[in-house]
């Protein structure tokens, strides 16, 4: 079914874990240990911008052959980041740059950070959780953004369980969140809650 979506050019329509799963394809890996590698390959793309061969050579039945074909691949997308450039004019369109994220079995968040016109300066894992729960601090959000000169950010983290329903612990997140981005003159524009199939905006519901 994954190469039928290849060859029929709905890539677009594989999660992380079926993209990567194309990529190992050609190489001889125990089903028992397929399972483990995509999750640790996902790992390390969450927690660094950066991966090198002898990281990845670490990973438990990985073959040195498919190691070079994960970081080509790796090296193509960083030199055409995901999103660069491209202009944020809704909530639903910051949903679109971060929606593969939903699939992931922890809670994580992610910050978008946009320019004056809007337009996408970066889009990066800024915080690791556990299945039900995940913590961050203030300095982490605004770091890199600040760096570089961003206007304007959107936060979004996803719930593993899949529920869209927003918590008493998001609203406090939400409001300290925006209080602080706008002490040091950057606009929290939204904050998404995600889903594979859909989102909820707090900047909708006028929470922030």
């Amino acid at each position: 079914m994954k190469k039928d979506k290849i060859k029929y050019s709905l890539v677009t329509d594989l999660s992380d874990k079926e993209l990567i799963n194309v990529l190992l394809d050609p190489f001889s890996i125990k089903d028992e240990d397929r399972k483990n590698i995509i999750k640790e390959v996902l790992y390390l793309l969450d927690r660094n911008r950066v991966i090198y061969l002898s990281t990845l050579k670490k990973i438990e039945g990985l073959p040195e052959e498919a190691c070079h074909t994960l970081l080509a691949a790796l090296e193509i997308s960083r030199r055409w980041p995901r999103g660069r450039g491209k202009k944020i004019q809704s909530s639903k369109d910051a949903y679109q740059e971060v929606r593969h994220y939903a699939a992931r079995e922890q809670e994580m968040i992610i910050v978008m950070a946009l320019n004056g016109a809007k337009e996408i300066l970066f889009t990066e894992v800024i915080a690791l959780g556990s299945a039900s729960c995940c913590h961050v601090y203030a300095r982490d959000i605004f770091t890199d953004a600040i760096r570089s000169r961003a206007m304007g950010i959107i936060i979004a983290h996803n719930h593993p369980s899949s529920s869209l329903e927003v918590s008493v612990e998001d609203k406090i997140f939400t409001s300290r969140i925006a209080k602080l981005a706008n002490e040091i003159g950057i606009t929290l524009l939204d904050h998404l809650i995600i889903n594979e199939e859909s989102y909820i905006s707090l900047g909708k519901l006028g929470l922030l």
